[in-house]
């Protein structure tokens, strides 16, 4: 049996929540690597950032998943 899950049922509870480094380039099925690149050519732009952690807002990360789509 073949399940077809939209991006908002699985993740529209997560709306107001933030992405770690980790989550995010898994969100966006590249490497930490690329993540951090696109970070540092203003590609993605963290929406906190607490120490060294960076943190991603889920509409950020949608928006760039479809510019990469």
């Amino acid at each position: 049996m073949k399940f077809i899950y939209s991006h908002k049922h699985v993740f529209g509870h997560l709306n107001e929540e933030h992405f770690s480094v980790k989550d995010a380039a898994a969100y966006l099925e590249i490497s930490l690597t690329t993540l951090r690149r696109y970070v540092g050519i203003k590609k993605i732009k963290p929406a906190k950032t607490i120490g060294p952690n960076l943190l991603f807002s889920v509409g950020d990360l949608r928006q760039l998943k479809q510019k990469m789509a």
